[in-house]
């Protein structure tokens, strides 16, 4: 008997599992010191190279993912969808973030003057939507952290929707890729506010998912000859890229040569994303744990970004430089506490979403949007 081929569906959670690894990875690539002696390991290159290869498309596939489902509305549709599902959370990210860096380093480090000086820093920072350290006359102000995903979401999402009302077809993903281009370009001034040119970069990554829905392109991979196809040439293109010191680094606008870096990752992000959809056939502890995590991916990556910025930006540094022991035992105790600290935060906020909802049920004047209470 022919056994039968697993075939890939359109379902609603047909991507958590791959954004449960990416939260995860995101987690253990923001740990200090993570690579520490790798050259002395042969296990930990292969390790490095694997989290290299995903990391770095890590961003690009859930900006394809989010692409997938996008659907053309109005200006007014749109932008009020993104308030209720990414701003809100951002802002609220923003305000905790610097409430708990003041909290916790007040705690450690005393001087709480200081400490609300450089807290104003960090919100300052996530106001404007900063991914690196910039100075404004004079005075430092930090980055935004990993929640500069949703910013460059909500300004691809709106550009995207803009696009999809001049253009169709192959004109639709040329016009994406000019937007990416641009984005680029303005990468190499001064750093803009807002994720700006990180949004226009990520148009094209939800060209290429609304595109790839409209194709049926992923439920087409069920087929072992189509996939060689896919990823020989894939990882061919990759080596060649990567052979000749191409970097990727979206938070960054790190991108080597230009669209070439940018066409590259959205080739990486693509396989991974088919290879994670083939992965969606195995079911147990391990992937129902990941694509839990998947489910509430936003909520994980705001706790992380409030653990990361607020807390364990200094303090692993110095568990790290003080440790003497084994460098893995010290990794695996640093990603361990802050999963821990995360998936308190997010998981707290979904039991408190919880019961919320139902004391709210019947109430006319309020609802949950994107996480939080809005007054409509």
């Amino acid at each position: 008997m022919e056994k039968s081929k697993y075939k890939i569906k359109n379902t609603l959670g047909m991507f958590d599992l791959l954004k449960g690894a990416v939260m995860f990875s995101m987690i253990i690539g923001h740990t200090y010191g993570l690579n520490d002696n790798y050259q002395n390991s042969v296990i930990t290159l292969i390790l490095t190279g694997i989290m290299t290869f995903f990391g770095e498309a890590a961003m690009p596939a859930l900006l394809i993912v989010s692409g997938y489902g996008f659907r053309k509305t109005t200006t007014g549709k749109c932008l009020h969808r993104l308030f209720k599902t990414l701003l809100i959370p951002f802002f609220v990210t923003v305000v905790l973030t610097a409430a708990v860096h003041l909290v916790t380093r007040t705690i450690f480090y005393g001087s709480f003057i200081y400490q609300i000086k450089e807290s104003l820093k960090i919100f300052l920072g996530g106001l404007l939507g900063v991914t690196q350290t910039v100075s404004i006359a004079g005075h430092d102000v930090y980055d935004c952290g990993p929640i500069w995903f949703m910013m460059a979401l909500v300004v691809s999402s709106l550009l995207f929707n803009e696009l999809l009302k001049c253009f169709k077809g192959k004109y639709l993903f040329i016009a994406s890729l000019v937007v990416s281009c641009i984005g680029w370009v303005l990468s190499l001034g001064p750093g803009l506010p807002l994720t700006f040119s990180q949004g226009l970069v990520a148009t094209l990554y939800i060209c290429i998912g609304y595109m790839a829905k409209k194709e049926k392109f992923f439920v087409s991979f069920s087929d072992a000859k189509k996939m060689v196809k896919i990823i020989v040439p894939t990882i061919i293109v990759y080596l060649l890229f990567k052979g000749v010191g191409g970097t990727f680094y979206m938070a960054h606008n790190t991108y080597s040569f230009g669209p070439i870096a940018i066409f590259v990752n959205a080739l990486v992000a693509t396989l991974i994303i088919i290879g994670f959809l083939h992965l969606n056939r195995f079911s147990g502890r391990i992937s129902d744990t990941f694509r839990n995590v998947g489910r509430n991916s936003l909520y994980v990556l705001c706790a992380h970004s409030i653990e990361y910025i607020a807390i364990g930006s200094r303090l692993q540094v110095e568990f790290a430089d003080g440790w003497e022991g084994q460098v893995w035992l010290r990794n695996l105790i640093i990603i361990s506490i802050r999963i821990i600290i995360d998936f308190i935060l997010a998981y707290g906020y979904v039991e408190v979403k919880k019961i919320l909802s139902k004391k709210l049920e019947g109430v006319k004047d309020f609802k949950l949007f994107g996480g939080f209470i809005y007054g409509r």
